[in-house]
């Protein structure tokens, strides 16, 4: 009797799970698209931070400053 009580137990723990309903899952709403400012015939991407690149230019000369002295 014990062991039936106990597969009963198990089959209604497995069963229950299986009915417990359909979770709703709704298609995600896409990002917004980011609209390009200015747009190029010749093809160059506009930077619309130049100060990065006075920043990446100073890492730079620095990096190579110490790998020249190794």
């Amino acid at each position: 009797m014990r062991k039936a009580l106990g597969g009963a137990v198990l089959l209604l723990a497995l069963t229950v799970s299986a009915y417990a309903g359909e979770i709703p899952n709704p298609a995600p709403t896409p990002p917004q698209q980011i609209v390009a400012e200015e747009t190029t015939a010749d093809g160059e991407i506009p930077n619309p931070r130049p100060e990065e690149e006075a920043s990446t230019a100073a890492v730079l000369t620095f990096l190579e400053s110490v790998l020249a002295l190794f």
